[in-house]
C-alpha cells in the first residue's frame, strides 16, 4: 500500500487526463464559442478531478496496480494530443485508471441482510 500523498496525486492526474481530454473534445466541437465551452467543461470536470483524487486517497491500491494506473495516465496524456480520436482514447485511459482505483476501494461490502427487509405473511386470507 502506498502513502496517501502519491495516491492522491495519482488520482488527481487520472482526473486531469479526463479534464484535458474533455477540453480537447469540446473545444474542437464548438469553434465559435470556445471560451464558453472550456469554462463549462472546467466547471463540470473539476468535481471529477477531486472525486478521483479522493477515491485514490481512500483506496488500498498496491504498487503494481498503481504502476498500471500511472502508465494508463501517461498513455492517456500522450494520446490526448493525437488527432481526432486521441481525446476519446485519453478519456478511455482515464476511465480505466479510475476503474483500477475504484476496484481497490477500502469500503467493506454491505451486508445483504441489512439491505433486505422481511415482509411477514398476513394472517388474514385475501378478501374475495
Amino acid at each position: 500500500m502506498l502513502d496517501r500523498l502519491p495516491q492522491t496525486l495519482l488520482g488527481a492526474a487520472i482526473g486531469l487526463v479526463g479534464l484535458i481530454a474533455m477540453l480537447r473534445l469540446v473545444t474542437a466541437g464548438f469553434p465559435g464559442s470556445m471560451i464558453f465551452a472550456a469554462v463549462v467543461v472546467v466547471i463540470v470536470m473539476a468535481p471529477w478531478v477531486l472525486y478521483a483524487a479522493r477515491g485514490a486517497r481512500r483506496s488500498a491500491i498496491g504498487r503494481l496496480w498503481s504502476l498500471v494506473a500511472a502508465l494508463l495516465t501517461v498513455a492517456g496524456l500522450l494520446l490526448v494530443w493525437w488527432g481526432t480520436v486521441g481525446p476519446v482514447l485519453g478519456l478511455a485511459c482515464s476511465f480505466a485508471g479510475f476503474v483500477i482505483i475504484w476496484r481497490h476501494d477500502r469500503r467493506p461490502p454491505r451486508d445483504v441482510r441489512r439491505r433486505l427487509f422481511r415482509i411477514e405473511d398476513s394472517q388474514d386470507p385475501p378478501a374475495a
